[in-house]
């Protein structure tokens, strides 16, 4: 819908000119917004872009007074000046009085403003305004039908300091990169897919957790335009469902404590009520092809840094759920296995990350959550694996990608 604002005082005039712009279809009731006064559509100009301004030339600098005959003039030159006023797309200027017709219409055309005469239950001054809502929905459609390519090919998002040296030691020759007026750490390396040279950024989180994850990811995104975007580090694993070292890949993860608590007699209940965001199916073929190459695990293991694990690492597919607090109680860890009952990880950021992908602008990178199982979900974590594990999942996602995906 096209944004318009009205400046209008003669209630009669704001219904007619109102009606004319819904009947078009470009605008509804949510768009469109009046102001009686000078003073309240500068601060609206001040707090929102409009596409389109209506302005009556004889208003009320404010409420309660007598309509000055300059005053939209006014509010035009003014907005031509000051740049604390968001100019819209266009301007119309709208009147019903002869003689200011005439004495602004010099005024307004010199600065590619249209002045139309208002005519009472005419409709001799509906079309200007009409073909002018036609051209702003032209543009707009132009503007959304431009194609914003992708710039790098891989985009790396990390919550922990030991999980982002991991992804910097990859053989990709990274070096430190700065976005302005963004105090983020970005490194940009590449490496080389069949004789081309595939460009690759990396950020890390300032904290760990979801909102952390999702405003990093999203600005990473918005910076950059990558086609694939990867989480690596570690995570907790569900006992019986994987091993320490395990490669675990999100095939789709949710926000843990989404939901509401209830009372049951005196006892406050928890009720879940997740929204699940899923695995890209190209990704998860690519991950799969993956999972079954021995040879290639075992080659990623050797690669990898660290205290490893007596068993050797697998590559698991599966659920993975997220949450904003550290789990380390085999109670908690019960109740979150009871939201899926093949879960196998609980960490704190992938469902950040895959928000943040699903709800970026075109083009929309696909998201992937690769992690390594450094402890299990209860009380009896320790730190013996973290190195290891930030280093197999960062690996992980190097022989993926050069692999080539499509």
């Amino acid at each position: 819908m096209i944004n318009v604002l009205v400046l209008e005082d003669n209630g009669d005039k704001l219904n007619e000119t109102s009606q004319v712009l819904l009947e078009t279809g470009l605008v509804n009731h949510d768009s469109l917004e009046s102001v009686g006064d000078v003073l309240s559509a500068r601060k609206r100009l001040k707090t929102k872009q409009f596409d389109l301004l209506i302005l009556d030339l004889s208003v009320p600098v404010r409420l309660g007074e007598h309509p000055h005959s300059d005053a939209g003039r006014t509010l035009l030159n003014d907005l031509l000046r000051e740049e604390d006023m968001l100019m819209p797309r266009k301007i119309i200027g709208l009147t019903g009085y002869e003689d200011l017709l005439s004495d602004y219409a010099p005024d307004f055309q010199s600065n590619g403003i249209i002045l139309v005469k208002y005519v009472p239950r005419s409709s001799s001054w509906h079309l200007p305004l009409v073909m002018q809502l036609k051209q702003i929905a032209s543009w707009i459609s132009a503007e959304r039908s431009v194609e914003i390519p992708y710039q790098f090919y891989l985009g790396i998002v990390c919550a922990l300091d030991v999980e982002f040296s991991a992804v910097q030691k990859l053989p990709w020759n990274f070096e430190e990169v700065k976005v302005p007026g963004d105090p983020t750490l970005y490194i940009k390396g590449s490496f080389n897919l069949n004789g081309t040279s595939m460009d690759v950024v990396a950020a890390l989180c300032p904290r760990m957790g979801m909102s952390a994850a999702a405003i990093t990811s999203s600005k990473l995104i918005v910076n950059f335009r990558p086609r694939i975007l990867a989480m690596t580090g570690i995570t907790g694993a569900l006992r019986g469902q994987a091993r320490l070292g395990d490669i675990i890949v999100a095939e789709e993860c949710w926000d843990w404590g989404m939901g509401k608590w209830i009372n049951k007699g005196d006892v406050p209940v928890f009720v879940p009520g997740p929204h699940h965001l899923s695995l890209d199916p190209t990704l998860y073929g690519e991950v799969q092809r993956l999972s079954r190459d021995k040879a290639t695990l075992l080659k990623i293991a050797e690669c990898s840094d660290g205290t490893s694990p007596d068993s050797s690492p697998r590559l698991l597919i599966g659920p993975v759920a997220s949450g904003s607090a550290v789990i380390s109680a085999q109670d908690m860890t019960e109740q979150i296995q009871a939201q899926h009952r093949k879960l196998i990880g609980i960490e704190m950021e992938a469902y950040g990350v895959y928000s943040a992908a699903s709800e970026a602008s075109h083009p929309r990178p696909r998201a992937i959550a690769i992690k390594a199982a450094s402890d299990f979900a209860d009380d009896q974590k320790d730190d013996n694996y973290r190195q290891f594990c930030a280093s197999i999942s960062a690996q992980t996602l190097r022989f993926l990608m050069e692999r080539g995906v499509e």
